[in-house]
């Protein structure tokens, strides 16, 4: 460096994260092992520009070995395949391959990979019954610098379809699929693609639209669109809210006085309490004397704790058409949370339905279920803010997931009898992500929602499974079947991409 040349703080930055980033992700150096997690994410004490530049990095490093796409002074390359004048409708770039049976689209603010155009045009020409072709995304700030990733998940989610999340950037049509004509109409008419996009989605089978696991496009990151949530049921059927307790009425009394609040008719709603085995004299009275009135109904169950069959026993007491797996430490939001969730879980092909749980202070307990990460199934964005979108916004949004947490699940009675209810040899862990498991392999989709509807005290009741080696050793255990029962979920969560790490969740997988 000359004498009197200043260097700014992101050029500086940026020569540290050169400096500390390895090439490939592979070969650590001495300053990397002390500044790097080993997943690759820079540590979280570092300063926050020094952090957003190892980020930046990262990604580049990624992109050139992974993909052998190289950034042109963090700039994305325009594949050179992608006409130079392509033509035009409204706001979507048009590119015909005579021959090929399908029209690329790609928004004029994006800006076609090297490569792009030709994995969504082999994908759709190879897969038999899809429609449409999408793949991942970089996203670049006004500067027009890459600052951010789309990596999204092999599983197509109509769900983030209806919210013109999937297809975006750069896409691949089949002039066989119906309504493509309507399309092309409504794009001449000034329609942004992804809304065009998401309505023709919304017109054909989840089979239709394909992902394509590589970077196509890069651009701006956009907002998800509205979509009106699913009708409540008509009538309200009957609803069966199953809570196993034991003691702890404090804890107990503040669940069951919350539950009142909810907006759905008395007669169409039971609530059975499973008392496993419960000596404490007030706790013994206060439920007997709900019972009496008939706000509550007790069902005795005195053998060692077995959260699969407490509950097991209380689906078979229910008289519910909808059964509410329900935690004794939750506390409710919102008063139309359980109309919120019946209409998920009563949709034609649902499975179990989840929702945002928060902890006492208003963070993120609970946003659905990530398999595979950390060794074993993690709970998505713990420690968010109530309100933050998250990735990609996946936080903000309702969303299919492979499992969501039983502390408050809500499954139609059909579908929880259809798998058989809770494996009972998972006394304590695992048994809810692998009822999910078991009804995702159904052919059943599960779905976590993005409102926070309850306050989850976590395991106020029982305590942690770390607070001792004989609970450790029965997590272990638990976890050990779970995987054992559905190794290929474990192995690859197929709502969580290929391309992101198993210890940080949603950030880059470095070989």
């Amino acid at each position: 460096m000359s004498r009197g040349k200043t260097v700014s703080p992101s050029g500086l930055a940026n020569t540290l994260a050169a400096a500390i980033v390895p090439r490939g992700g592979k070969r650590h150096t001495p300053l990397s092992r002390v500044l790097l997690r080993t997943s690759g994410a820079a540590r979280p004490w570092l300063p926050a520009g020094l952090r957003d530049a190892i980020e930046q990095r990262l990604l580049s490093v990624w992109l050139n070995d992974r993909h052998g796409i190289a950034l042109e002074q963090g700039k994305p390359p325009r594949d050179p395949d992608w006409p130079t004048e392509p033509d035009r409708l409204g706001s979507t770039e048009l590119h015909s391959l005579p021959g090929e049976g399908l029209i690329l689209l790609g928004d004029a603010a994006a800006t076609p990979l090297p490569g792009g155009a030709a994995h969504l045009a082999t994908t759709l020409s190879a897969t038999s019954d899809a429609m449409i072709a999408y793949g991942d995304e970089l996203h670049t700030g006004p500067d027009g610098m890459v600052c951010g990733h789309w990596l999204k998940p092999d599983r197509t989610d109509p769900l983030l379809l209806s919210r013109g999340m999937l297809l975006t950037g750069l896409v691949a049509v089949s002039d066989r699929a119906p309504g493509c004509d309507a399309l092309l109409d409504a794009l001449r008419s000034g329609t942004p693609l992804r809304d065009a996009l998401a309505h023709l989605a919304a017109t054909l089978p989840d089979t239709a639209c394909v992902h394509v696991a590589a970077p196509v496009a890069a651009g701006p990151a956009p907002m998800p669109l509205d979509a009106a949530p699913p009708a409540p049921p008509s009538p309200l059927p009957q609803v069966s809210i199953l809570i196993p307790t034991r003691n702890g009425w404090d804890v107990l009394s503040e669940c069951l006085a919350s539950l009142e609040r909810t907006d759905w008719p008395r007669d169409q709603l039971e609530i059975i309490v499973i008392d496993n085995g419960s000596d404490d004299p007030q706790t013994l009275q206060q439920l007997a004397d709900l019972q009496a009135t008939g706000r509550i109904d007790v069902l005795r169950d005195d053998g060692p704790f077995n959260f699969a069959r407490l509950n097991n026993c209380g689906a078979r007491r229910a008289r519910g058409d909808l059964l509410v797996l329900l935690n004794n430490d939750t506390t409710l939001r919102d008063p139309s949370w359980l109309r919120t969730m019946a209409a998920h879980a009563l949709a034609p092909g649902a499975g179990a339905v989840g929702c945002k749980l928060l902890y006492p202070d208003g963070d993120v307990q609970h946003a659905g279920v990530i398999c595979g990460l950390r060794g074993g199934a993690q709970h998505a964005f713990v420690g968010l803010g109530a309100d933050d979108p998250g990735y990609n916004h996946l936080a903000a949004v309702d969303r299919s997931v492979s499992a969501v947490t039983a502390a408050c699940l809500v499954v139609s009675r059909a579908a929880f009898e259809a798998v058989g209810g809770l494996r009972e040899d998972l006394a304590v862990s695992y048994n809810d992500v692998v009822l999910c498991a078991d009804l995702q392999a159904s052919g059943r989709r599960n779905v976590c929602l993005a409102a926070p509807l309850f306050v989850h005290h976590e395991s106020r009741s029982r305590g942690k499974d770390s607070t001792d080696r004989t609970k450790r050793d029965r997590h272990r255990a638990e976890r050990a079947r779970a995987i054992a029962l559905h190794p290929d979920l474990f192995a690859q969560d197929p709502y969580y991409s290929p391309f992101l790490s198993r210890k940080l969740e949603y950030r880059l997988l470095l070989q």
